[in-house]
């Protein structure tokens, strides 16, 4: 019996994409087109293929020579300190952080701009672009870390 994949593996690997997969050309072209704004915003259905559409777009991202963190949510990443420790992993797993940096810890105890701005700084490092996906954002519902999130869009382009 093969093991199963770690818990952070799933969160941080980006699905595979398969010869089934359908190439969605047009919806890549308009990311791509897009793709200098804060956030874009991926809505539908279960089952429409907001997943794989990422999935294509990231290796749009990859081939530019864009560094791309991707970020798998599920139900247990709502509270805090679980999305900022998932966050944490992913950009480790992506390579932007070494295993040292200490960027989130005690991130529940901060305020949500104030854990941004030391995000974004340990990130400003890196001289490539970096995007974040953030697949299945329909998990969170926990104030504070949507307040992380808008925090996080705010700080990388401030006023």
């Amino acid at each position: 019996m093969e093991p199963s994949p770690s818990p952070v593996a799933v969160k941080h690997a980006t699905p595979r994409l398969g010869r089934r997969a359908i190439p969605r050309n047009r919806l890549i072209a308009r990311l791509v087109q897009e793709q200098h704004r804060k956030l874009a915003l991926i809505t539908g259905s279960a089952g429409f293929g907001k997943t794989m559409l990422m999935a294509q777009w990231r290796r749009e991202l990859v081939k530019s020579g864009a560094d791309v963190v991707w970020l798998a949510l599920a139900l247990d990443d709502n509270a805090l300190p679980r999305f900022c420790a998932t966050l944490h992993a992913a950009l480790q797993w992506a390579g932007l952080l070494p295993d040292a940096d200490q960027a989130m810890p005690g991130a529940s105890e901060r305020a949500p701009h104030e854990v941004a701005r030391i995000l974004v700084n340990a990130l400003a490092r890196s001289q490539r672009e970096l995007y974040l996906l953030i697949d299945d954002v329909h998990h969170i519902t926990d104030a504070a870390t949507i307040a992380l999130m808008q925090a996080l869009v705010d700080a990388t382009f401030p006023s």
